[in-house]
């Protein structure tokens, strides 16, 4: 790999993980792809102890998984525990929804309309990165709202877990067409107050995604 260098915001450790943790987010990382070690610090421009200590992070994390003799590789995850991960979010988040939305301000709900917009276009341009970090922004407004930091942490790890294949479904032209009427519904039961529509929306938002993502995966090449 060709040497690019990256920022070192505190620590070279902190900035591999941060950079790690991008490359998940964005999709350059698959399910199930070798993370060569020495590959990673080539082309970061670090040696191949902080990249060790990354992985190793990612690795508690459940983003990545370690296999002796065979290294570090991005965490597969069967259709059986991506349905397990998403009954999981369902019971948290409903969790985050019934105590952050009595606390949601006006502003916040500006703010939510004005992600959407900003979702539509980069959907549109084709902007998964963009889309993923609008997307989450969108959704953990919410759940913030609830002051609740430990559930907010289960909640961010789950999501973290999932990353790879949310960058996989994002990627996909036909499945970010219908993000947007699915979001509309959200929003309009966020300011109705409505935790019990809510908590139905999302659970219907999250398995008809996972139900989509499971037809992308059957796709050769996949």
């Amino acid at each position: 790999m060709q040497s690019t260098g990256i920022a070192k915001p505190v620590t070279v450790h902190e900035a591999v993980l941060h950079e790690l943790r991008k490359w998940l987010f964005s999709g350059r990382l698959t399910p199930g792809q070798p993370l060569r070690q020495e590959a990673i610090a080539e082309e970061l421009g670090v040696s191949v102890v902080p990249v060790r200590e990354a992985l190793k992070t990612l690795e508690t994390e459940g983003q990545v998984t370690y296999r002796p003799r065979r290294g570090f590789s991005v965490t597969y995850l069967g259709m059986d525990e991506l349905i397990e991960l998403c009954d999981i979010r369902c019971n948290l988040e409903s969790l985050a929804v019934t105590r952050g939305l009595p606390n949601l301000t006006e502003e916040d709900l500006v703010t939510m309309d004005r992600l959407l917009d900003e979702m539509a276009a980069s959907a549109e341009s084709g902007q998964v990165i963009e889309l993923g970090r609008l997307d989450r922004r969108f959704h953990f407004l919410v759940f913030e709202r609830a002051g609740m930091p430990q559930l907010l942490r289960l909640i961010t790890q789950l999501w973290d877990k999932s990353d790879p294949y949310r960058a996989m479904f994002f990627s996909d032209d036909n499945l970010r067409r219908y993000d947007r009427k699915a979001h509309d519904e959200i929003l309009a039961a966020t300011r109705r107050r409505d935790a019990v529509e809510l908590c139905a929306l999302l659970d219907e938002h999250r398995r008809s995604a996972l139900n989509k993502l499971g037809h992308l995966l059957q796709k050769p090449g996949k």
